[in-house]
């Protein structure tokens, strides 16, 4: 749901990646376009990143399911849930993950442009977890160990 606008942006500003960002009127204006490249650049490397932890949490239990061998290698293992569990915690990570950022910057987009939006509690609280990259990086950190455990466990039940 697309909240009621309260007021027109003023400024547009052009990401390197061509993408434009409107910027409210009484936003103060980039430092740079350095600034603005840096953060299309974190943006990018987020998102891949994102997308190889997801594919490889799920496509690795994937193959273990479809692959026959591969299927009862794992069935025979001490380790088999294990293995399976945590690549499905990591995926259930980024996941959630994903869930708090959308959040955040649906709450950032709407108190851009809402003065009044921003003394909200809610809003105070999304901005608060959007300034937090210690959440992110935690997060990441857990999915790739929980990939890490998962993935040794499951190459040792071939060697």
């Amino acid at each position: 749901m697309k909240p009621r606008k309260t007021e027109v942006p003023s400024r547009l500003h052009k990401l390197p990646s061509g993408n434009v960002l409107a910027v409210a009127a009484e936003a103060a204006p980039p430092q740079s376009q350095a600034e603005i490249a840096f953060f299309a650049n974190y943006s990018e490397y987020a998102k891949t990143l994102r997308a190889w932890l997801v594919a490889y949490g799920i496509g690795a239990p994937v193959l273990f399911l479809t692959n026959n061998d591969l299927s009862v290698a794992l069935k025979m293992s001490d380790h088999s849930g294990w293995i399976v569990d945590l690549f499905l915690v990591g995926v259930a990570l980024q996941v959630a993950l994903a869930f708090v950022n959308k959040w955040c910057a649906w709450h950032m987009y709407v108190g851009e442009y809402d003065s009044e939006f921003q003394k909200r509690r809610s809003y105070r609280l999304w901005a608060w977890l959007n300034e937090r990259s210690w959440i992110d990086l935690s997060v990441d950190a857990i999915s790739l160990a929980s990939f890490a455990v998962s993935t040794l466990l499951a190459v040792r039940i071939f060697s």
